[in-house]
């Protein structure tokens, strides 16, 4: 069995790309084949997904991989 490739993402953007869709939590996981649960963890950063579990959700929430992986624009404060 090859190793487990695992990714660190951003949760915060994973949510709001899912949200911009229209997409809920249970429809995605659903098109992902895995448990809200284990979704909500993602998007929690509790859990990381296998590379190839971000690679279907980029491709569930038509952006490219490396959407999932930036990070957040730093706020200024004033």
């Amino acid at each position: 069995m090859p190793p487990v490739i695992t990714v660190r993402q951003n949760g915060a953007s994973m949510r709001a790309l899912r949200q911009a869709r229209g997409l809920t939590i249970n429809a995605l996981s659903q098109r992902l084949s895995v448990t809200c649960a284990y979704l909500s963890k993602v998007e929690r950063e509790v859990k990381s997904p296998s590379l190839a579990l971000a690679e279907r959700l980029a491709g569930e929430l038509d952006v490219e991989l490396g959407a999932l992986l930036r990070e957040p624009a730093p706020t200024h404060r004033k």
